[in-house]
């Protein structure tokens, strides 16, 4: 099973964009024989399974994460822009 932290995340198939607790979860409906079902996280828009990004924690940012750092005791998603630590202080959260 995917999981995602709570952050926010675009689907890559309809550009949709929600919250982590937005998306839906799905059991697979053909589990290899003998062994448990996965669960999928879909696209609540377009049902797409397992098609998303992450995006950049910075709040005025929607470009996808491409590095992660931690900072202030958190860890970071952020873009190429903001992979920096940013300002003291500043929590980088949505």
């Amino acid at each position: 099973m995917a999981e995602l932290e709570p952050n926010w995340y675009r689907c890559t198939a309809c550009r949709w964009t929600a919250h982590t607790d937005d998306w839906d979860h799905v059991t697979d409906p053909h589990p290899l024989p003998g062994q448990e079902p996965d669960v999928w996280v879909v696209c609540a828009d377009c049902r797409s399974p397992e098609q998303y990004e992450i995006l950049c924690d910075d709040p005025d940012c929607i470009e996808p994460a491409t590095c992660g750092s931690v900072h202030l005791q958190r860890f970071r998603w952020t873009c190429f822009k903001h992979c920096e630590h940013g300002e003291e202080g500043d929590p980088g959260v949505r």
